[in-house]
């Protein structure tokens, strides 16, 4: 199994962890095998690795929950189609007070959804599952970060750009210019894109932020971290 990576990036005043790991069930398999690496550029400080702790254990949390549900999928379905099937043929047969056909499917059809719910938070605060959190939970302290020179690097870079005024930043993404060290890290920055991409999809990032330079607000909506995956995407193609 690959290694994913979890990457720490902090410039001028921004910080954030990125990571290349999947989503959901799947990240349990890189918990379990201690297949995850932690880097940064700039040292984390105990509130950054605090918080990086906190976002993570709701995240394998999420993890357990699908992984417990995708198990117990068949089970809970065929549950659930049987208290259907019950509840229509008592409300159709048993109640002597015909209900219209209509309102004997919906409400069989509300019970046998809240059996569902029933039968996935029963599983999910199992003692197996606890056991499986607390278990990923242990893998999740044992992360280690360890120092990335391309990463100082990205940080370096990411600043540069944060201080270009706009015409500049258009001028630079027209000629399809990329930084010098996409050649010395060629290899770093295929799995640092994909953290990136992962990143981008679902944070405040990917949307318009204004630029600043010496106390003034640029019209811009052309975030760094957008310009950087821009620029890597252009020169792996290239590659």
């Amino acid at each position: 199994m690959k290694d994913r990576n979890i990457y720490f990036l902090h410039w001028n005043t921004n910080k954030c962890f990125i990571s290349d790991l999947p989503e959901k069930s799947e990240l349990i398999e890189y918990f379990e095998n201690g297949a995850i690496k932690g880097q940064y550029g700039s040292s984390p400080d105990t509130e950054d690795l605090q918080s990086f702790q906190s976002e993570w254990k709701v995240k394998i949390d999420l993890a357990v929950r699908s992984w417990f549900n995708d198990s117990k999928f068949l089970l809970h379905f065929i549950l659930a189609t049987a208290i259907f099937l019950l509840s229509f043929y008592f409300l159709s047969y048993v109640i002597r007070d015909p209900l219209p056909l209509v309102d004997e499917i919906v409400l069989s059809l509300v019970l046998s959804i809240l059996a569902w719910f029933r039968l996935s938070n029963q599983e999910v605060h199992s003692e197996k599952a606890l056991v499986k959190k607390q278990e990923l939970t242990q893998s999740l302290n044992s992360i280690s970060f360890e120092n990335g020179a391309f990463l100082k690097q990205v940080e370096l870079y990411l600043e540069k750009v944060s201080s270009m005024e706009r015409n500049e930043v258009l001028e630079m993404m027209k000629e399809g210019a990329t930084p010098l060290f996409f050649n010395t890290y060629s290899q770093e920055m295929i799995d640092f894109r994909k953290a990136l991409g992962n990143h981008l999809k679902k944070s405040r990032f990917s949307v318009g932020r204004l630029f600043r330079k010496k106390g003034t607000v640029l019209l811009e909506t052309y975030p760094e971290l957008q310009i950087l995956f821009d620029q890597l995407t252009v020169f792996l193609k290239n590659s």
